[in-house]
């Protein structure tokens, strides 16, 4: 397993490590090589010069497996720009962004990220793709839960809220390893691309209540008008572009099926809640609260 070694996580100490990052790789092709892999499994391919940099040491394996992402969707671009540009489920026939570069908020220090990129460097190669949804779960960086569950640590009861009404599909970090494994055993699927993503889409709010459940705290979500809602909160505003992901085609090729959402978020929920809670002001949740006068707040 090729990986930088900073992490917490200490996976799979049985298997052979070498901690290296990928700008390091064109000096590392014979010890990389010398682990002779069957499957290479790109986790974190963030631009073209990843892959072109990482191909001599691992060229020589017999299939590849890619972690894309939605986000290569024109469907994407129209949630970002709040514009919209498609109707119904996004499958793998989709309309790609036909704009390139253009998601730096994804990873701020990389001006060069896109998978769109990834995809084309790879393409050529006897790789699958996976294009994963929003990912969330155990020692996910992003908290995705955050906007809710940082208050509920905090011991808010109250959170202001806007319609809540975007419909984005997610998926938990323990599926898409599954659905990882499932094509690592499969050779069948070689050249193909599969969404990643739960089968059940729930929109922000009662993705909020969920989190709320899976804390087992009873929150009043208290409708504000969205100009004064925190930044933190602002996902909760009004979309006119939803990311309804269909994986259809990874339930029928590969057999994968995701967990009962309940269960994965209540998952999730827990081990984060389990770490120390991040230090934040909700001063301005307070200021939004404010504009609402208590005998107009209905949870």
């Amino acid at each position: 397993m090729i990986h930088r070694g900073e992490g917490s996580c200490a996976l799979f100490p049985e298997v052979a490590h070498l901690h290296a990052d990928r700008a390091d790789l064109p000096r590392l092709v014979m010890p990389v090589r010398s682990f002779r892999p069957d499957v290479v499994v790109d986790i974190n391919g963030l631009g073209r010069t990843d892959v072109t940099s990482a191909l001599p040491a691992v060229r020589d394996a017999a299939r590849f497996v890619v972690i894309s992402s939605c986000d290569v969707y024109d469907a994407y671009l129209g949630y970002r720009l709040n514009k919209l540009v498609q109707s119904g489920p996004i499958t793998e026939r989709s309309p790609l962004r036909k704009r390139r570069r253009v998601l730096p908020h994804a990873v701020p220090q990389r001006p060069d990220y896109d998978k769109l990129d990834v995809e084309d460097a790879w393409r050529g190669y006897p790789a699958v793709i996976l294009r994963p949804t929003a990912v969330y779960g155990e020692y996910d960086y992003l908290r995705r839960e955050g906007f809710v569950l940082d208050r509920i640590l905090a011991r808010r009861r109250q959170i202001p809220f806007g319609p809540g009404n975007l419909r984005y599909t997610r998926v938990s970090v323990t599926d898409l390893a599954r659905c990882v494994r499932l094509v690592v055993d499969c050779e069948a699927v070689e050249g193909e691309t599969f969404n990643v993503a739960e089968h059940v889409t729930l929109d922000v709010r009662a993705w909020a209540q969920a989190i709320a459940r899976a804390a087992d705290v009873d929150i009043e979500y208290v409708p504000v008008h969205e100009s004064v809602l925190p930044d933190g909160l602002r996902l909760s505003t009004t979309y006119r572009q939803h990311l309804v992901i269909s994986s259809t085609k990874a339930r029928t090729m590969l057999g994968w099926l995701p967990s009962p959402l309940e269960e994965s978020i209540t998952a999730s929920v827990r081990w984060h809640a389990g770490r120390a809670p991040v230090e934040r002001s909700f001063a301005a949740d307070d200021l939004a609260l404010a504009t609402v006068p208590p005998t107009a707040r209905t949870s």
